[in-house]
């Protein structure tokens, strides 16, 4: 049994981002909390056992089984979830039951952290005039970019929500 390679490994990030996934052929891992890694592994033989024995910082190592790929039976397909940042070793099962480690790799899990929104302009407390018009200027920014932003004025006297005109839309992917 010959193991060759960490074929690719594919990432999906968390469903909220509606991102495809990204595919590279580095073994090292660097991803979004919450997405989902597949680590596919080729071998020289079909019908292999083997997988990855995943360390998460201040955990236990616990080992994950790879499944067979059904377009190409040399190669396992080893899903990690992303939660925590640590290491993964890669390892077949060869003959008489003996495991073969090929290697150590780092995973690092990045938390998201939440969008930040402020009210630049009007100033807070700021009067309008019955039938005024207001320039309301929001800055709002997030470590994984903004598709939209929707703001809602409330005039409190009345204390009935008005939409805002639609702010720029544009869209921003700010990549790390």
């Amino acid at each position: 049994l010959e193991f060759r390679r960490v074929l690719f490994r594919s990432i999906e990030p968390p469903a909220y981002l509606k991102a495809p996934p990204a595919i590279s052929k580095d073994r090292e891992i660097k991803a979004l909390a919450g997405s989902k890694a597949t680590i596919t592994l080729e071998t020289n033989v079909p019908g292999v056992t083997g997988g990855i024995f995943y360390k998460p910082e201040g955990g236990a190592e616990r080992e994950i089984q790879g499944n067979p790929d059904t377009q190409n039976t040399r190669n396992l397909d080893v899903p990690l979830p992303l939660d925590k940042s640590g290491t993964y070793r890669v390892v077949i099962k060869g003959e008489g039951n003996t495991w073969r480690d090929m290697g150590t790799f780092p995973v690092e899990v990045v938390e998201d952290k939440p969008p930040t929104v402020e009210l630049l302009e009007p100033a807070d407390g700021a009067s309008i005039p019955v039938n005024g018009q207001v320039l309301a200027r929001i800055k709002a920014e997030d470590d994984w970019g903004l598709n939209s932003l929707t703001a809602r004025l409330e005039w409190l006297a009345e204390g009935r929500e008005t939409p805002l005109k639609a702010i720029d839309r544009k869209s921003t992917r700010l990549n790390s």
